[in-house]
């Protein structure tokens, strides 16, 4: 064979090899679960009368790997994968997708349950009508900023509404300010209905963010940024329901945050709850943090707010609690571990505006900070109770501010526990001028326990009727030093240090079981019958008096 013919051969192995492998080479990665429909190995018989030829082309097969899969035509595989673009959806930022993305909504409620996915797009699907999440459908994107939903038009009402059971959005950017400020309407209403999900949503300059009701709602890891302006709200409860019919509504890691120019009215308003579990989430710097405010046969009970910021740097409150008609009623509350700071106002403001109920409000372990004015003020309701909390800061406004005020009438409190001197160990350098304010006719207190270190004034007037004021720093711990008079006033000092000679026949404030010790320190201090005590006594100088008042007149010994 001659050289030329030689190297002509090779060349023709070359080719050919060439023209085999890639097939090979395909088959070989080829999962085993990959098959045509028509090809013996999978089962299937040759081409015979009533059936394609055997040239015709065959339908694809997909088998998943594993013991026990079975083969499924490959249509049918990815049919199980519904997206927006396969109903038309464009997310080119200009196309308006409302139509396409309801079409693809439509369908998977048909095959629910079922979730629908948005085109991959670095531009954003514009919306300009309401899209609605049908029972069993859930709406997903990805996170982030670039993609996802935008609002052709201001103030749509909805843009997204959760109207079935089970329905569900996740992993949206919405931009619901894309065309302009809203002043109306709601970017996500939820129905009134079971086990909706809204998680790891974020949107942009809503009206009111997320309006949500019904029973076992969820709302997690989302936020709801730059809501602005007048009537605005970051997230309201139970606005449809009455009676606490918004049941077990579940909010977590998730924060609202005000617009700092002009700052929504509310973060987070609730209507009407029962049961509502707020944890470890934050209220931003609209003019009240957190506002409970039912309305006519409304209910906000046994509501649970845990490790949250309940309001922080708001405009006015971080936290208020009033009702709207007489038959509203807020009871059953707990703020455990709860943050209410910076407000510029009253951080808390418990109030019954409409005349209805508030009981049963209890904070425990709350940090209330550098409010400009008062830390709490709790103008009306019965059983609020303060518990192992820190008032720190409060009253930087220069006013006459007091950690917690008890307004006129306000009964059945507890202060147990606490720190109310102002300063917290140096942390913070404004003081409130008092510890507590007691109003007047302010029955069944507790004060008991707490820190008072740093005040001027410890408890600003007293409680009335069943009331114990007991072992306080600052009270306890620093006798007071007072004139003999006719009518001796003793503040809620527990050992009194009496000066001067006058004749004393009535000893004031008094609550049922008071205890006091009167400590002459001037020669002779005489105590007469014809005011408020039960017996006279004379006593030397150091020589004390107790004395105890048995809801009538004070037993002197």
């Amino acid at each position: 064979m001659t050289k030329a013919a030689l190297v002509a051969l090779l060349a023709l192995a070359v080719l050919a090899s060439l023209s085999v492998l890639p097939a090979l080479a395909a088959a070989q990665a080829a999962p085993s679960a990959a098959l045509l429909a028509d090809n013996p190995a999978a089962g299937k018989p040759p081409a015979t009368a009533g059936r394609p030829p055997i040239d015709a082309p065959a339908e694809m097969r997909f088998q998943q790997k594993g013991a026990g899969s079975v083969p499924r035509p490959l249509a049918v595989k990815l049919a199980d994968i519904i997206n927006g673009a396969d109903f038309g959806m464009r997310c080119n930022g200009s196309n308006d997708d409302t139509a396409a993305l309801n079409r693809a909504l439509a369908y998977a409620a048909s095959v629910a349950p079922a979730v629908v996915n948005l085109p991959l797009s670095s531009t954003r699907c514009v919306i300009t009508g309401t899209i609605t999440v049908p029972e069993n459908v859930a709406l997903a994107g990805a996170r982030g900023q670039r993609a996802s939903l935008s609002a052709g038009a201001a103030n749509l009402n909805p843009m997204i509404s959760l109207a079935g059971n089970g329905s569900a959005i996740r992993d949206l950017y919405i931009d619901a300010s894309a065309s302009g400020a809203n002043s109306r309407g709601a970017t996500i209403a939820v129905k009134n209905v079971v086990a909706p999900v809204i998680a790891g949503v974020y949107i942009q300059g809503p009206f009111v963010g997320i309006d949500l009701n019904g029973n076992q709602a969820l709302v997690e890891q989302t936020i709801v940024n730059g809501v602005k302006g007048a009537g605005s709200v970051g997230i309201r409860v139970g606005a449809l329901t009455a009676h606490a019919e918004t049941v077990d509504a579940r909010i977590a890691h998730t924060t609202v945050i005000g617009d700092r120019a002009q700052p929504g009215d509310v973060a987070m308003q609730v209507l009407d709850a029962g049961g509502l579990l707020v944890s470890e989430s934050d209220m931003l710097f609209t003019k009240i943090g957190t506002q409970i405010v039912p309305g006519a046969n409304q209910w906000v009970a046994w509501a649970s707010l845990n490790n949250t910021y309940v309001g922080d740097t708001n405009a006015v409150n971080a936290l208020e609690i009033d009702t709207g008609a007489p038959t509203g009623r807020v009871e059953g509350l707990e703020c455990s571990a709860c943050w209410t700071a910076s407000a510029q106002s009253d951080n808390i403001l418990i109030k019954n505006t409409g005349g209805g109920l508030v009981s049963e409000i209890h904070f425990n372990g709350l940090r209330n900070y550098n409010g400009a004015s008062n830390g709490a003020n709790v103008r009306a309701g019965a059983f609020v109770t303060f518990d192992a909390s820190r008032f720190c800061g409060n009253g930087r406004g220069n006013g006459a501010a007091a950690n917690i005020v008890y307004g006129p009438s306000v009964s059945s409190y507890a202060v147990r526990g606490s720190e109310l001197g102002g300063s917290c160990g140096g942390l913070f350098k404004a003081a409130p001028q008092h510890g507590i304010v007691l109003a007047g006719d302010n029955a069944g207190g507790l004060i008991i326990g707490n820190d008072f270190s740093g005040s001027k004034t410890p408890i600003a007037g007293a409680p009335t009727g069943n009331s114990i004021v007991s072992s306080n720093l600052g009270i306890d711990t620093a006798p007071a030093a007072i004139a003999s008079a006719a009518t001796l006033d003793v503040h809620t000092a527990p050992v009194v240090m009496l000066t001067g000679s006058a004749k004393i026949s009535t000893i004031k404030p008094t609550w049922n079981g008071r205890t006091l010790k009167l400590i002459p320190t001037k020669g002779a201090a005489s105590f007469a019958t014809g005011g408020n005590l039960c017996n006279a006594v004379t006593s030397e100088q150091n020589v004390p008096v107790d004395a105890y008042f048995n809801g009538r007149c004070w037993n002197l010994k």
